[in-house]
């Protein structure tokens, strides 16, 4: 596993922990754009879904194996969490009508509503990308670079399309909401997976290592993100800019990704506690929603309003999130993908 990388992990998995917490002590514009946070995750999920299957031979079985595996990653974290937010759910009233409890098990792309947590939303788009790798691997791992680069041409000439005639205006969302083929399989959120991909192949074949353009890079893109954000009003987080947000905070995300990287070639790993971290970062994005929620509860309704301030019972929040992560990570996340992997009978499985 490349170190830096999970360094960026756990910095993708705090971001959003900082934008669903609130905390005083967080600068208001660095918590607004915490959701930035996803935008790592996808550049990511790209960038190393080209490295563990760069040397993999083409075919259905390898592809079966490879799937078997990621989306076993991803249920494996999720299942338990499934639990923990419906009992949640049961105690804060009941499950909404709208939500879909089958849906939402099994992670299938739906509107945000009907998942009984919001933010797995990202894991659909997760399982989506690796449904589209491992179809690609069945049959071919040399020409996958030059697929996804003809899948990311079409997807931006479709969203051009979809910009020019109003999808993506808020007067238009019943439209463009009726189904899942525009916020979801067309989505230019899949850029960010394509670009981590392409952009790992392109760096596999470069011998030299350089920083400087890409801190540049993300300087740029980060000031202008701020800079519509905070002055212009412009909100990125939601539907109807993901366009915007893909090109933006998407450059940024692959800014960070290409220093990472560029970095490590140079000899440079730093920060090996926050390399730990970077282990529990799925952890992270799961627990955090339903510890704020425990925590935020407790405040109001322990006595500790007015004992505590709450800036330091939120800081406390943030601590619990990272330690519970970690130990869930150890003792249960990766047991259970272990044995996930067990009952298939591959203990070190191809990918």
């Amino acid at each position: 596993m490349i170190q830096n990388i999970q360094s960026l992990r756990f910095l993708a998995a705090a971001l959003v922990l900082l934008h669903h917490m609130y905390n005083p002590w967080v600068p208001e514009p660095l918590a607004r754009m915490g959701f930035a946070g996803v935008d790592i995750f996808f550049v990511i999920s790209g960038y190393i879904m080209a490295e563990t299957t760069r040397s993999t031979e083409p075919g259905a079985g390898n592809a079966l194996r490879f799937l078997f595996k990621r989306f076993s990653r991803i249920y494996s974290g999720w299942w338990p969490f499934f639990l923990v937010y419906l009992v949640l759910a049961y105690l804060s009233g009941g499950v909404e009508d709208r939500v879909s409890l089958p849906g939402s098990f099994f992670l299938v792309p739906q509107d945000l509503p009907q998942n009984l947590e919001g933010i797995t939303w990202t894991l659909s788009f997760e399982l989506y990308f690796y449904l589209l790798t491992g179809i690609l691997l069945a049959f071919t791992r040399k020409w996958m670079p030059h697929c996804f680069a003809m899948a990311g041409v079409l997807l931006i000439a479709l969203n051009v399309y979809h910009y020019g005639i109003g999808l993506y205006q808020p007067e238009n969302a019943h439209i463009a909401k009726q189904n899942m083929w525009v916020p979801f399989y067309t989505s230019p959120l899949i850029l960010e997976f394509i670009a981590g991909f392409l952009f790992a192949e392109w760096f596999a074949r470069r011998r030299e290592a350089t920083v400087l353009p890409w801190v540049v890079t993300a300087g740029v893109s980060l000031a202008a993100c701020y800079a519509l954000q905070e002055h212009f009003g412009v909100e990125f987080a939601g539907f109807f800019k993901v366009s915007e947000r893909v090109v933006l905070y998407g450059s940024f995300a692959l800014s960070l990704i290409a220093i990472a990287v560029n970095l490590e070639k140079m000899g440079i790993t730093p920060l090996r506690m926050v390399q730990k971290m970077g282990d529990a970062s799925y952890s992270i994005y799961l627990s955090h929603p339903a510890i704020i929620a425990v925590m935020g509860h407790g405040f109001h309704h322990w006595g500790i309003a007015g004992k505590v301030s709450l800036e330091l019972w939120m800081s406390l929040c943030a601590v619990l999130v990272v330690v519970f992560s970690v130990l869930n990570y150890r003792w249960v996340e990766r047991p259970l993908y272990r044995l996930f992997l067990g009952l298939a009978g591959r203990r070190k499985p191809v990918g």
